[in-house]
This record gives structure tokens, C-alpha cells and sequence, in this order.
């Protein structure tokens, strides 16, 4: 089992705003490198908005009396999402096939994240916690649909910006995401409408695979 806490208000307000502060500090950082690139990469927009729509989420969201406290939870939670920003705009243009194929593989993604976000809303949370329970909509399909259009994003923005640094960020970030995937499943699954959702959403991130 995850290592959960029941915090009083002062302490959810601390964690929160730990959260909130750390996250608004590696975004600033983000748009500082990207925002030059976009004159000449104008998809490169979609992953900032994407990450910008996940530090609104956090601003927006609600508190819980449930969040994980172990240690590698929130590392990789952080990790993860520092990580993730830490890509860079590539100077060689893309091929003509990547460059069709993967703004639309991003747009996907996009699409499938905002859709995941709309139905969280106020449920949004960085390190594994119950905020309460969705499964109907993209929820009803896999159990972690946010986590799926997120992947879409960063292999298409990986395409469009093909380094070896790049590909290093990518890998680790992937990694990172399924221990968190790991994590929020962990400690949802002490919730019995959760553990009956499970059973009727057998997939996590990917019908069919896993």
C-alpha cells in the first residue's frame, strides 16, 4: 500500500503550496527556452499550452484529505514533470512526412488531455492523491486517459525535435510517468469504487496493451 496521509488544513495549504510554487518556477524556466523557437516551430506552442493548462489546473484545483507521502512518489511526480520541460528546440527542420504527421500526433494528444482535464476539473493533482473519482467519458475507455494524451505530445514534439538530448529527456520522462501512473494506481486502489472501476476499465494507458 502507498504511504497515505490525512493532513489538517495548515498542512494541506503547506503541500499545496510547495506543489504550486515548484511548478510555476520550472514553467517560467520553460517558456524562457522555448518561447524563441516558436517563429520558427509554431507547434512548439502546443506543448507549452499543454503545460500551461497543467499549472492552471493545479492553481485551480481543490485540496484532500488523501495524498501519498512516500518519497518516490513525489520525486517522481516532480521529476516527472520537471524533466519533461527540460527538452529543447531542435535547429534541423523536420522531414516532410514528420512534419505532417506529428503536429497532428500532438493535436491528439492535446485533444485527449483538455478533454481528460475538463472532466478532472478541480481533481487535478501532481502527486498521487484522491480528489475524487471519474469514469465516464475518456475515463470510461482507459484509467489514466490525461496520462495517454500527454505521451502523444511528447513523442510528436520529439519528432519535431529530433536530438539525442531530446530522445534522453523522452526516455526518462516515460519511465517517470509510469512510475507515477503506478503510484496514483497504488493509492486509489484502496478506494472500493475505484477497485470496482478497475474491473470495468481493464486497461491503464493504452486499450488493448496496457
Amino acid at each position: 500500500m502507498a504511504h497515505i496521509a490525512t493532513f489538517s488544513q495548515a498542512g494541506l495549504r503547506r503541500l499545496d503550496r510547495v506543489e504550486r510554487i515548484a511548478l510555476a518556477a520550472i514553467y517560467v524556466f520553460l517558456l524562457y527556452r522555448f518561447i524563441d523557437s516558436l517563429s520558427d516551430n509554431k507547434f512548439n506552442l502546443v506543448y507549452l499550452v499543454a503545460e500551461g493548462l497543467v499549472m492552471i489546473m493545479v492553481l485551480c484545483r481543490r485540496s484532500t484529505n488523501q495524498i501519498s507521502i512516500a518519497p518516490l512518489d513525489w520525486a517522481a511526480a516532480f521529476g516527472g514533470s520537471f524533466i519533461g520541460m527540460m527538452m529543447t528546440p531542435s535547429d534541423s527542420p523536420a522531414g516532410p512526412v514528420v512534419a505532417a504527421v506529428a503536429p497532428v500526433v500532438m493535436l491528439s494528444g492535446l485533444a485527449i488531455s483538455i478533454l481528460a482535464k475538463v472532466q478532472l476539473r478541480r481533481s487535478f493533482g501532481i502527486v498521487a492523491a484522491n480528489r475524487g473519482l471519474k469514469t465516464r467519458g475518456a475515463y470510461g475507455l482507459v484509467r489514466h486517459p490525461m496520462y495517454l494524451g500527454y505521451f502523444l505530445i511528447y513523442f510528436g514534439m520529439l519528432a519535431m525535435n529530433a536530438t539525442i538530448w531530446n530522445a534522453a529527456v523522452v526516455c526518462l520522462w516515460s519511465i517517470l510517468q509510469l512510475v507515477r501512473i503506478t503510484a496514483e494506481e497504488r493509492l486509489l486502489g484502496a478506494d472500493p469504487a475505484y477497485r470496482l472501476h478497475a474491473q470495468h476499465v481493464r486497461y491503464r494507458l493504452l486499450p488493448g496493451v496496457y
